[in-house]
Formats: structure tokens, C-alpha cells, sequence
């Protein structure tokens, strides 16, 4: 669905290669699950914030994940079984948020 709404998709099945890409090309949003081999979903946020802070960060999870938790290095989190119109909200909002002039 979201190359039917006209995004461009890259993916990966672990945590550093998806920083070594993530590096090497420009990126609108990363949407990171929270367990993945090698670097999870959290300590590929922090890293990203490291090197981009304001590069948007969506965190996918299957596990409970309290919002007061929620790291300064994550814009969002989804629970996974993902539902299309939450992350089309996401999607929209952090758009809205990154396109928003400065104060």
C-alpha cells in the first residue's frame, strides 16, 4: 500500500545494514521494526538521532511499548499488527511536522 500512495521503499532484514544504508542515501522517514537481528529497532533510532536528529523515526512493535518510555530518538510508535491507516497518519503527520516553517 505504500507504493500505492506513492512512496519510495528501501529495505533491509537488519539493524546495520539498514544504518550502513541509511548513511549512504537520503532517507524522508526510516519505519524500523523493534526486534531485528544484529541492532534492534531502538538502538537504530538512537544512532540515526546521533547522525540526524531530525530525521523522522517510526518504530514498529509487537511488544507492549508504554508511550511515557518512548524515546526523544522515535517520533512514533505502531503496534504491529500494523493497521494501514495508522501508519498513513504517521506518515501524514511527521510530513506535516517536517514541512512545517520555522518559528
Amino acid at each position: 500500500f505504500l507504493l500505492g500512495d506513492g512512496h519510495r521503499l528501501t529495505s533491509t532484514d537488519e539493524g546495520g545494514k539498514a544504518m550502513q544504508r541509511g548513511m549512504a542515501e537520503d532517507f524522508d522517514v526510516v519505519i524500523s521494526d523493534l526486534g531485528m537481528p544484529g541492532r534492534d529497532g531502538l538502538q537504530l533510532a538512537r544512532e540515526i538521532h546521533a547522525v540526524d536528529p531530525g530525521k523522522p523515526v517510526i518504530l514498529l512493535t509487537g511488544f507492549a511499548f508504554e508511550p511515557e518510555r518512548q524515546p526523544k530518538s522515535v517520533n512514533c510508535v505502531l503496534k504491529k499488527p500494523l493497521v494501514r491507516d495508522e501508519l498513513r497518519a504517521a506518515l501524514h503527520a511527521l510530513g506535516e511536522a517536517t514541512q512545517a516553517p520555522a518559528a
